[in-house]
């Protein structure tokens, strides 16, 4: 008898309200479900925009590296002829790309043409640099130096510094 009460006591409620508390807690985890999902996808959005943005800022940029057409617009200009296939020309890149932060773009523009494409192949041959060449022009476009083979950051720094002090 004592356990009959027990079942009782535990059960109490007609069959309706137990029926009506079991759908009301399946509308809970439901709910519960949906909005874990929700939340899931919200962040799944942020994430998917901020890699968006990152990855057009970062095309901005090359383009930007590659735009030729700065040279002569007033202010002085670093081009190096670049082929990626050419170690010396990456080994290069690489020393010019450790510096190029250091610069201002109202005081210098560092920019890359590109032995692959026609646009960076006709520019080197207008000024007849061949690979692993950098070209040094003052803010009126004319060229002043250029320099072949792998520099240093050192003296790749010295040398900028003094393209932007109008000083080659």
């Amino acid at each position: 008898m004592a356990g009959s009460k027990r079942r009782k006591a535990r059960n109490t409620g007609s069959p309706q309200r137990l029926q009506e508390k079991k759908r009301s807690d399946m509308a809970l985890k439901r709910r519960k479900r949906t909005l874990a999902a929700v939340k899931v996808g919200i962040i799944a959005l942020v994430l998917l925009t901020g890699a968006v943005v990152a990855l057009s800022a970062y095309n901005q940029r090359l383009e930007r590296a590659y735009d030729l057409s700065v040279v002569g617009q007033g202010v002085p200009v670093v081009v190096q002829v670049h082929d990626p296939d050419c170690p010396f020309c990456v080994e290069l890149r690489r020393n010019v790309e450790s510096i190029t932060g250091e610069f201002d773009s109202r005081e210098l523009l560092i920019r890359y043409a590109e032995l692959p494409t026609s646009e960076g192949a006709a520019f080197a041959r207008l000024y007849g640099a061949e690979r692993v060449t950098l070209l040094f022009f003052d803010a009126q476009g004319e060229l002043k130096a250029h320099q072949a083979g792998v520099q240093e950051p050192e003296q790749l720094r010295r040398t900028f510094r003094r393209l932007a002090a109008g000083e080659l």
